[in-house]
């Protein structure tokens, strides 16, 4: 037996030693940046996009197989103009490489730096993403009209960090332009089924109406795409906003609860709400239905204020009125 355990032990070391020379002949012989044509026109065959490697790419092997990237840009499609659709100063991720022989994908944080995402609806309701997306959905067609499919595999993500990025949407039939600047986006760790921590911030800077803000949003949000329903639960979230709306006077809010929407069912809830806003502050639970279409409200709400007219006042609305007692204290329950 103990000779046994010798031969094992000893074809074990080989393998390290022959996966540690493989490694390291990969790392001083294989350029990446070599393979930058090939790796813009697989992109362009599978999406009809361009891709443009500006930075060097680099790889590592082992223990985590990882890949970086720099000054990537990818076109929009025809008729959307030269702007590209999409940019991203620096993009890194990387896979442990051993648990993909036990068919589990365990992926670190996946960190992208710097991208900028430009999404445009024409004056013919066509948009610049669409082609994109349906031709990844696209599968490769099986005899029976079904989609091919290999073996599940078990897939954790450590988590997702995306930081000084930006979000631009224009709509060239309305003439509407809003721009979210400086978005920073981080989630925890990611097991399908399980819930992941969720820290989001970001600037909206809006044109047909003007509007400047800030959101400060964080929570735990649960995913499950199969029935389409997403919860949020104990949201935090931090607004503060000038614009046509309020008269160009600056209006803060404070909101709380949980949320849970039914991309199935067309419908979205808010649990525990509690808010805080220009002098107002409330709680109650809302629920939405027939979100796409002509809308239903219902559910129960409770809001005071020490002053009605100051609160009017705080959202950037005049109150005239003589009576000193008058649009005072209130409290309202619907």
């Amino acid at each position: 037996m103990k000779t046994l355990f010798k031969a094992v032990g000893g074809i074990l070391l080989v393998f390290l030693f022959l996966a540690g020379a493989v490694a390291a002949y990969l790392a001083w012989f294989f350029q990446p940046n070599d393979y930058k044509g090939q790796v813009e026109k697989a992109f362009a065959g599978s999406t009809g996009r361009n891709l443009t490697l500006g930075g060097d790419l680099k790889l590592t092997l082992f223990p985590w197989l990882g890949f970086s990237a720099k000054d990537a840009t990818v076109s929009n499609p025809q008729g959307f103009g030269e702007q590209p659709f999409a940019k991203i100063a620096a993009a890194r991720a990387r896979v442990r490489l051993l648990p993909l022989l036990d068919r589990k994908v365990e992926v670190g944080k996946v960190v992208v730096e710097g991208m900028e995402l430009r999404l445009i609806r024409d004056e013919q309701g066509r948009t610049n993403w669409r082609d994109s997306r349906d031709r990844a959905k696209a599968g490769k067609a099986a005899p029976g009209g079904e989609t091919e499919k290999g073996p599940g595999m078990a897939v954790e993500v450590s988590g997702v960090e995306v930081s000084k990025s930006r979000v631009i949407w224009e709509d060239r039939g309305s003439k509407a332009r809003h721009e979210v600047s400086d978005l920073n986006l981080t989630l925890g760790n990611i097991l399908p089924g399980a819930p992941m921590d969720l820290d989001l911030g970001f600037s909206v800077l809006g044109q047909k109406p003007r509007l400047d803000s800030r959101v400060q949003f964080s929570g735990k949000v649960l995913a499950r795409p199969d029935s389409r329903q997403y919860e949020v639960s104990g949201f935090q979230a931090d607004v503060s906003a000038i614009g046509d709306f309020s008269g160009n006077k600056e209006v803060k809010g404070q909101f709380s609860g949980d949320l849970k929407l039914d991309q199935a069912k067309d419908s979205l809830a808010v649990d525990n709400l509690a808010f805080f806003l220009a002098g107002l502050s409330g709680t109650g639970n809302v629920r939405a239905g027939d979100l796409s279409g002509a809308r239903a409200f219902s559910g129960s709400l409770k809001a005071s204020t020490d002053s009605l007219k100051q609160s009017l006042e705080n959202l950037g609305i005049r109150v005239s009125s003589r009576d000193t007692k008058a649009l005072g204290a209130v409290r309202v329950e619907l």
